[in-house]
């Protein structure tokens, strides 16, 4: 989320010019800022997925390997996308910085943690 908003407020100045001068419109800026940043996610969510899955012992079935690594990745995806609706909504950098630990704080509490359910305590299971 940290990396998206510095450069998300860069190109919304950009945009803003492009825009004003009626060259494109928000749907096309807004679609390729999310979709330029799909591949590189994808990468460092793959990254760690293999460095954290097994090192953690979670469980080693293919289909479940392969739903935690499709759900790590919406999770990566869903991020910056949110870093970058912070950055929309924000009028300057400052104000988002300001803004981001509201979203961080409710990320950390509510993303899950790296445990097998039966080390959980039963409270959280």
């Amino acid at each position: 989320i940290n990396a998206a908003l510095p450069q998300f407020i860069q190109l919304r100045d950009l945009f803003k010019r492009d825009y004003a001068s009626k060259f494109y419109s928000s749907l096309p800026f807004s679609i390729v800022m999310i979709l330029v940043e799909l591949p590189y996610l994808t990468v460092i969510s793959t990254i760690t997925f293999i460095c954290a899955y097994w090192t953690v012992g979670l469980d080693t079935t293919p289909l479940r390997g392969f739903y935690f690594w499709l759900m790590l990745t919406f999770f990566v995806w869903f991020c910056v996308s949110l870093g970058q609706m912070i950055a929309a909504a924000a009028p300057n950098m400052m104000a988002a910085l300001v803004t981001l630990p509201l979203f961080n704080t409710v990320l950390f509490l509510f993303a899950g943690v790296l445990a097998p359910p039966q080390t959980l305590p039963k409270f959280w299971r």
